[in-house]
């Protein structure tokens, strides 16, 4: 993101697999698809993406915790199918 008011400057993600052996997912990835499509990010809202508990680059402060399980997502607690974690994540930002 080059811009402040862009939707992918309000969400990170750890390396994540392949580039950690502890990742059980493809965060980057699987993040960028969930800002496809994604005009605006509801001021204020950052949302952060871990491969595994050790949530590696989170944010200080609030925001929404994506974290990857071995056969889909935990947002802010609440299990998502990969397939729905881009619909899940874009309510929320």
């Amino acid at each position: 993101a080059v811009s402040p008011e862009a939707p992918e400057a309000g969400v990170s993600a750890c390396v994540g697999a392949p580039g950690c052996a502890k990742s059980r997912a493809d965060v980057r990835g699987d993040a960028r698809r969930a800002l496809t499509g994604l005009t605006v990010l509801t001021p204020g809202v950052r949302a952060h993406v871990s491969g595994c508990e050790r949530r590696c680059g989170k944010p200080r402060g609030d925001h929404v915790d994506v974290l990857a399980e071995d056969d889909g997502y935990r947002i802010d607690g609440t299990w998502v199918s990969a397939d729905d974690m881009a619909e899940e994540l874009k309510g929320r930002l």
